[in-house]
Protein backbone atom coordinates (compact mmCIF):
# COMPACT_ATOMS: atom_id res chain seq x y z
CA UNK A 1 0.00 0.00 0.00
CA UNK A 2 1.51 3.33 -0.51
CA UNK A 3 1.82 6.06 1.70
CA UNK A 4 2.19 9.53 1.47
CA UNK A 5 5.60 9.38 2.45
CA UNK A 6 6.28 6.56 0.14
CA UNK A 7 4.54 8.71 -2.46
CA UNK A 8 7.22 11.53 -1.99
CA UNK A 9 10.66 9.52 -2.10
CA UNK A 10 9.71 8.08 -4.74
CA UNK A 11 8.62 10.87 -6.68
CA UNK A 12 12.37 12.52 -5.28
CA UNK A 13 14.72 9.37 -5.92
CA UNK A 14 12.98 8.76 -9.60
CA UNK A 15 13.15 12.65 -10.67
CA UNK A 16 15.40 12.70 -13.69
CA UNK A 17 16.02 16.48 -13.14
CA UNK A 18 16.30 16.48 -9.86
CA UNK A 19 19.17 13.34 -9.85
CA UNK A 20 21.40 15.01 -13.04
CA UNK A 21 21.14 18.73 -11.76
CA UNK A 22 21.69 17.86 -7.64
CA UNK A 23 24.95 17.47 -5.85
CA UNK A 24 25.31 13.93 -5.32
CA UNK A 25 27.16 11.82 -3.00
CA UNK A 26 29.65 9.91 -4.64
CA UNK A 27 30.16 6.24 -4.11
CA UNK A 28 33.25 5.33 -1.07
CA UNK A 29 35.80 3.75 -2.45
CA UNK A 30 38.16 3.48 0.92
CA UNK A 31 41.91 2.68 0.78
CA UNK A 32 42.74 0.46 -1.94
CA UNK A 33 46.36 -1.24 -3.04
CA UNK A 34 47.33 -3.32 -5.81
CA UNK A 35 48.56 -6.98 -5.22
CA UNK A 36 52.12 -6.90 -4.26
CA UNK A 37 54.70 -8.62 -6.72
CA UNK A 38 57.22 -11.34 -4.82
CA UNK A 39 59.92 -10.36 -7.27
CA UNK A 40 61.53 -7.32 -8.36
CA UNK A 41 60.56 -6.50 -11.97
CA UNK A 42 57.15 -8.80 -11.98
CA UNK A 43 55.56 -5.43 -12.30
CA UNK A 44 56.03 -2.25 -13.51
CA UNK A 45 54.08 1.26 -13.75
CA UNK A 46 54.87 3.94 -16.25
CA UNK A 47 53.98 7.36 -16.81
CA UNK A 48 54.68 10.57 -18.59
CA UNK A 49 54.93 14.04 -16.82
CA UNK A 50 55.35 17.30 -18.06
CA UNK A 51 58.14 19.43 -16.92
CA UNK A 52 56.75 22.48 -18.79
CA UNK A 53 57.04 24.62 -22.29
CA UNK A 54 59.15 27.16 -20.35
CA UNK A 55 61.53 24.64 -19.13
CA UNK A 56 62.30 22.61 -22.80
CA UNK A 57 65.85 21.67 -23.11
CA UNK A 58 66.88 20.38 -26.59
CA UNK A 59 63.76 20.18 -27.18
CA UNK A 60 62.53 17.61 -24.39
CA UNK A 61 59.83 18.58 -22.47
CA UNK A 62 58.56 15.17 -21.11
CA UNK A 63 59.91 12.59 -18.82
CA UNK A 64 58.90 9.27 -19.07
CA UNK A 65 59.01 7.47 -16.14
CA UNK A 66 59.25 3.81 -15.03
CA UNK A 67 59.23 2.38 -11.43
CA UNK A 68 59.56 -1.32 -10.04
CA UNK A 69 56.99 -1.65 -7.47
CA UNK A 70 58.96 -4.05 -5.58
CA UNK A 71 62.55 -2.73 -5.39
CA UNK A 72 61.33 0.89 -5.92
CA UNK A 73 63.77 1.19 -8.61
CA UNK A 74 63.06 4.41 -10.79
CA UNK A 75 64.14 4.36 -14.27
CA UNK A 76 63.45 7.73 -16.34
CA UNK A 77 63.95 8.92 -19.63
CA UNK A 78 63.37 12.45 -21.16
CA UNK A 79 61.56 13.23 -24.19
CA UNK A 80 59.98 15.22 -27.12
CA UNK A 81 56.74 14.00 -27.25
CA UNK A 82 54.28 12.08 -25.27
CA UNK A 83 53.74 9.26 -27.76
CA UNK A 84 53.56 5.62 -28.49
CA UNK A 85 57.32 6.48 -30.48
CA UNK A 86 58.51 7.06 -27.01
CA UNK A 87 57.01 4.71 -25.07
CA UNK A 88 59.42 2.08 -27.27
CA UNK A 89 61.95 2.82 -24.99
CA UNK A 90 60.52 0.75 -22.74
CA UNK A 91 61.51 -2.41 -25.44
CA UNK A 92 64.23 -1.31 -26.90
CA UNK A 93 66.26 -0.04 -22.64
CA UNK A 94 64.09 -1.49 -19.40
CA UNK A 95 63.08 -4.94 -20.75
CA UNK A 96 66.83 -5.94 -22.02
CA UNK A 97 68.34 -4.69 -19.20
CA UNK A 98 65.44 -5.83 -16.38
CA UNK A 99 63.96 -8.76 -18.10
CA UNK A 100 60.19 -8.84 -19.46
CA UNK A 101 57.72 -7.96 -16.56
CA UNK A 102 54.53 -10.14 -16.40
CA UNK A 103 52.34 -6.76 -15.81
CA UNK A 104 52.41 -3.12 -17.02
CA UNK A 105 50.37 -0.51 -15.44
CA UNK A 106 49.54 2.77 -16.87
CA UNK A 107 47.00 5.20 -17.52
CA UNK A 108 44.63 5.79 -20.26
CA UNK A 109 46.58 7.41 -22.60
CA UNK A 110 46.77 6.88 -26.06
CA UNK A 111 50.34 6.58 -26.19
CA UNK A 112 50.24 3.80 -23.84
CA UNK A 113 47.97 1.94 -26.65
CA UNK A 114 49.30 2.25 -29.49
CA UNK A 115 49.93 -1.09 -31.80
CA UNK A 116 53.64 -0.85 -31.46
CA UNK A 117 53.40 -1.88 -27.42
CA UNK A 118 50.26 -4.38 -28.01
CA UNK A 119 52.31 -6.31 -30.44
CA UNK A 120 55.53 -6.60 -28.19
CA UNK A 121 52.96 -7.45 -24.95
CA UNK A 122 50.78 -10.01 -27.23
CA UNK A 123 55.03 -11.68 -28.53
CA UNK A 124 56.14 -11.58 -24.44
CA UNK A 125 53.12 -12.25 -23.07
CA UNK A 126 52.84 -9.05 -20.70
CA UNK A 127 49.77 -7.83 -19.62
CA UNK A 128 48.96 -4.35 -19.97
CA UNK A 129 46.78 -2.84 -17.19
CA UNK A 130 44.82 0.14 -17.34
CA UNK A 131 43.96 2.50 -14.29
CA UNK A 132 40.84 4.39 -13.67
CA UNK A 133 40.18 7.43 -15.84
CA UNK A 134 40.28 11.06 -14.16
CA UNK A 135 41.35 9.11 -10.87
CA UNK A 136 45.45 9.77 -10.81
CA UNK A 137 45.91 8.01 -7.76
CA UNK A 138 45.31 4.93 -9.55
CA UNK A 139 48.81 5.12 -10.33
CA UNK A 140 49.71 6.57 -7.41
CA UNK A 141 53.27 5.19 -6.56
CA UNK A 142 54.84 6.50 -10.15
CA UNK A 143 52.38 9.82 -9.35
CA UNK A 144 54.89 9.85 -6.17
CA UNK A 145 58.32 9.22 -8.10
CA UNK A 146 56.88 12.16 -10.88
CA UNK A 147 56.91 14.25 -7.58
CA UNK A 148 60.10 13.36 -6.22
CA UNK A 149 62.10 13.62 -8.99
CA UNK A 150 60.99 17.21 -9.39
CA UNK A 151 61.83 18.02 -6.27
CA UNK A 152 65.07 16.41 -7.01
CA UNK A 153 66.08 18.23 -10.09
CA UNK A 154 64.55 21.64 -8.24
CA UNK A 155 67.59 20.96 -5.79
CA UNK A 156 70.17 20.07 -7.89
CA UNK A 157 69.41 22.48 -10.76
CA UNK A 158 69.11 25.55 -8.34
CA UNK A 159 72.81 24.45 -6.55
CA UNK A 160 74.66 23.13 -10.09
CA UNK A 161 73.10 25.76 -12.63
CA UNK A 162 72.80 22.60 -14.83
CA UNK A 163 69.47 21.85 -17.01
CA UNK A 164 67.15 19.18 -15.86
CA UNK A 165 68.06 17.02 -18.42
CA UNK A 166 71.95 17.23 -17.21
CA UNK A 167 70.77 16.81 -13.88
CA UNK A 168 68.81 13.86 -14.28
CA UNK A 169 71.22 11.17 -13.92
CA UNK A 170 71.81 13.18 -10.07
CA UNK A 171 68.86 12.55 -9.12
CA UNK A 172 68.32 8.30 -10.22
CA UNK A 173 71.68 8.06 -8.63
CA UNK A 174 70.18 9.86 -5.43
CA UNK A 175 66.61 7.67 -5.80
CA UNK A 176 68.23 4.52 -6.69
CA UNK A 177 71.00 4.49 -3.46
CA UNK A 178 69.42 6.09 -0.84
CA UNK A 179 67.21 3.68 1.99
CA UNK A 180 63.75 3.83 1.49
CA UNK A 181 61.64 5.15 4.39
CA UNK A 182 59.23 2.43 4.56
CA UNK A 183 61.99 -0.85 3.59
CA UNK A 184 64.71 0.75 5.44
CA UNK A 185 66.89 -0.33 2.48
CA UNK A 186 68.00 1.18 -1.20
CA UNK A 187 66.29 -0.22 -4.35
CA UNK A 188 70.13 -0.91 -5.26
CA UNK A 189 70.44 -3.00 -1.91
CA UNK A 190 67.11 -5.05 -3.30
CA UNK A 191 68.06 -5.58 -6.78
CA UNK A 192 71.56 -6.33 -6.00
CA UNK A 193 72.11 -7.57 -2.71
CA UNK A 194 74.55 -5.00 -2.06
CA UNK A 195 74.65 -0.90 -1.40
CA UNK A 196 75.71 0.78 -4.04
CA UNK A 197 78.82 2.21 -3.91
CA UNK A 198 79.72 5.30 -2.43
CA UNK A 199 81.88 8.18 -1.28
CA UNK A 200 81.97 6.79 2.13
CA UNK A 201 79.98 3.47 1.55
CA UNK A 202 82.46 0.71 3.66
CA UNK A 203 82.51 -2.57 1.57
CA UNK A 204 83.72 -6.04 2.35
CA UNK A 205 86.91 -6.74 0.26
CA UNK A 206 87.46 -10.00 1.42
CA UNK A 207 86.79 -14.02 -0.47
CA UNK A 208 83.70 -14.44 1.38
CA UNK A 209 82.51 -11.50 -0.44
CA UNK A 210 79.58 -13.58 -2.41
CA UNK A 211 78.82 -15.48 0.44
CA UNK A 212 78.13 -12.52 2.18
CA UNK A 213 76.17 -11.15 -0.80
CA UNK A 214 74.07 -13.88 -1.45
CA UNK A 215 72.99 -13.54 2.41
CA UNK A 216 71.97 -10.31 2.46
CA UNK A 217 69.88 -10.78 -0.70
CA UNK A 218 67.77 -13.38 1.14
CA UNK A 219 67.33 -11.43 3.65
CA UNK A 220 66.45 -7.87 2.32
CA UNK A 221 64.16 -10.25 0.27
CA UNK A 222 62.73 -11.65 3.33
CA UNK A 223 62.62 -8.16 4.96
CA UNK A 224 60.57 -6.59 1.47
CA UNK A 225 58.29 -9.15 1.49
CA UNK A 226 57.10 -8.60 5.03
CA UNK A 227 56.96 -5.00 4.71
CA UNK A 228 54.64 -4.75 1.59
CA UNK A 229 52.47 -7.76 2.75
CA UNK A 230 52.06 -5.69 6.24
CA UNK A 231 48.39 -4.19 7.03
CA UNK A 232 46.84 -4.68 3.42
CA UNK A 233 43.49 -2.64 3.85
CA UNK A 234 40.61 -5.10 3.49
CA UNK A 235 38.84 -4.84 0.14
CA UNK A 236 35.41 -3.23 0.09
CA UNK A 237 32.59 -4.87 -1.44
CA UNK A 238 32.31 -4.56 -5.31
CA UNK A 239 29.05 -2.65 -7.18
CA UNK A 240 26.33 -5.50 -8.55
CA UNK A 241 26.92 -6.36 -12.32
CA UNK A 242 23.78 -5.25 -13.72
CA UNK A 243 22.95 -2.78 -11.32
CA UNK A 244 22.67 1.00 -12.96
CA UNK A 245 25.06 3.94 -11.54
CA UNK A 246 24.82 8.16 -12.52
CA UNK A 247 28.53 8.95 -14.13
CA UNK A 248 30.20 11.80 -12.78
CA UNK A 249 30.41 14.81 -15.31
CA UNK A 250 34.37 16.41 -14.96
CA UNK A 251 34.41 18.74 -17.56
CA UNK A 252 31.19 20.80 -16.02
CA UNK A 253 29.60 24.10 -17.19
CA UNK A 254 27.15 25.94 -14.40
CA UNK A 255 23.91 25.55 -16.75
CA UNK A 256 24.97 21.29 -17.87
CA UNK A 257 23.90 18.32 -15.76
CA UNK A 258 26.49 17.51 -12.83
CA UNK A 259 25.50 13.41 -13.76
CA UNK A 260 25.14 11.38 -17.00
CA UNK A 261 22.10 9.44 -17.52
CA UNK A 262 22.15 6.26 -15.09
CA UNK A 263 24.06 3.46 -17.26
CA UNK A 264 24.43 -0.75 -16.93
CA UNK A 265 27.40 -2.07 -14.52
CA UNK A 266 29.20 -4.45 -17.12
CA UNK A 267 32.19 -5.39 -15.24
CA UNK A 268 33.49 -5.20 -11.95
CA UNK A 269 36.22 -4.55 -9.34
CA UNK A 270 36.49 -3.85 -5.86
CA UNK A 271 37.10 0.37 -6.94
CA UNK A 272 36.36 -0.04 -10.38
CA UNK A 273 33.42 -0.54 -12.57
CA UNK A 274 32.70 -0.42 -16.69
CA UNK A 275 29.51 0.52 -17.69
CA UNK A 276 27.58 -0.04 -21.12
CA UNK A 277 27.79 3.24 -22.79
CA UNK A 278 26.04 1.45 -25.66
CA UNK A 279 24.39 -2.18 -26.10
CA UNK A 280 27.59 -3.08 -27.88
CA UNK A 281 30.39 -0.45 -26.68
CA UNK A 282 32.24 -0.71 -23.15
CA UNK A 283 33.55 2.56 -20.93
CA UNK A 284 37.02 2.81 -20.14
CA UNK A 285 37.48 2.08 -16.26
CA UNK A 286 35.82 4.10 -13.86
CA UNK A 287 36.95 4.81 -10.12
CA UNK A 288 34.02 4.31 -7.25
CA UNK A 289 34.22 7.79 -6.13
CA UNK A 290 33.32 9.00 -9.88
CA UNK A 291 29.80 7.51 -9.94
CA UNK A 292 26.86 7.52 -7.20
CA UNK A 293 23.88 4.65 -7.13
CA UNK A 294 21.00 5.07 -9.43
CA UNK A 295 17.58 3.76 -9.59
CA UNK A 296 16.51 0.56 -11.99
CA UNK A 297 15.10 3.21 -14.80
CA UNK A 298 12.84 0.50 -15.62
CA UNK A 299 11.02 0.79 -12.49
CA UNK A 300 7.86 2.11 -11.71
CA UNK A 301 6.92 5.29 -14.15
CA UNK A 302 4.78 8.24 -12.98
CA UNK A 303 1.71 6.99 -14.50
CA UNK A 304 2.05 3.30 -13.27
CA UNK A 305 2.03 4.78 -9.78
CA UNK A 306 -0.89 6.99 -10.31
CA UNK A 307 -2.28 4.04 -11.95
CA UNK A 308 -1.86 1.97 -8.88
CA UNK A 309 -3.12 4.49 -6.75
CA UNK A 310 -6.35 4.73 -8.12
CA UNK A 311 -7.40 0.90 -8.19
CA UNK A 312 -5.28 0.11 -4.47
CA UNK A 313 -6.27 3.08 -2.21
CA UNK A 314 -9.16 5.56 -4.11
CA UNK A 315 -9.65 7.20 -0.99
CA UNK A 316 -6.38 9.37 -1.20
CA UNK A 317 -7.28 10.29 -4.73
CA UNK A 318 -8.64 14.06 -4.42
CA UNK A 319 -11.71 14.53 -6.38
CA UNK A 320 -11.85 17.93 -6.96
CA UNK A 321 -15.79 17.59 -8.61
CA UNK A 322 -16.88 16.12 -4.82
CA UNK A 323 -17.75 17.99 -1.94
CA UNK A 324 -15.02 18.55 0.81
CA UNK A 325 -16.61 16.53 3.61
CA UNK A 326 -17.75 18.01 7.07
CA UNK A 327 -16.27 18.01 10.67
CA UNK A 328 -19.38 17.39 12.88
CA UNK A 329 -18.75 20.65 14.59
CA UNK A 330 -19.76 22.05 11.04
CA UNK A 331 -23.27 20.18 11.07
CA UNK A 332 -26.41 22.53 11.71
Amino acid sequence: MWTAKDITKYFVTTCETCNQFNPRAAMKAGLGGFPVPDVPWKEIVVDFTDMGADKRVERKQYLLVCVDPFSKWVEAVPTKTKTGKEVKWLTREVIPQFGVPEIIRSDNGTHFSNDDLRLVERMFGIKHKFGAVYHAASQGLVEHANRTIKEGLTKVCADTNLTWVEALPIVSFNLRSIPNATLNVSPHEILTGRKMPCPLTVMPRDSTLLLLQHANMNDVSEQVIEILHRDQPEEPTPVAVDSWVYQKVHKLHWSEPRWKDPYKVAETTTHCVKLWLTENMLSNWIHKTHYSPAEDPAGWTVNEVRADLRTSVPELIYNPAEPEPQLEEDLP
